[in-house]
């Protein structure tokens, strides 16, 4: 599950939305490391393109309010970022 919040965190980055990026990514990660996130990420083929995306929508906001929307994301846990994930695409659908 963390790697498609991860995904989902590019695609909110994509479509210029920072702050729900991050608070995805904070998500994943906090999942990743609840399961042993070492050897998750030996099989990530994707894990370089997740970095870009970080970095792209971290400077896209300021340092403070980077901080806070991660922190946000990290203490979701896993059925409130499952919901918070899929929000937008209930709404659009």
């Amino acid at each position: 599950m963390a790697y498609y919040l991860e995904g989902l965190g590019a695609v909110a980055g994509l479509q210029d939305d920072p702050g729900r990026a991050e608070r995805l990514y904070g998500a994943a990660e906090a999942l990743l490391e609840t399961a042993g996130r070492a050897w998750l990420d030996a099989y990530a083929s994707t894990r370089h393109q997740h970095d870009l995306a970080v970095d792209e929508t971290g400077s896209a906001m300021e340092k403070a309010t980077l901080e806070e929307a991660r922190a946000q994301g990290r203490v979701m846990g896993r059925a409130s970022a499952m919901e918070y994930a899929l929000k937008n695409v209930a709404e659009e659908g």
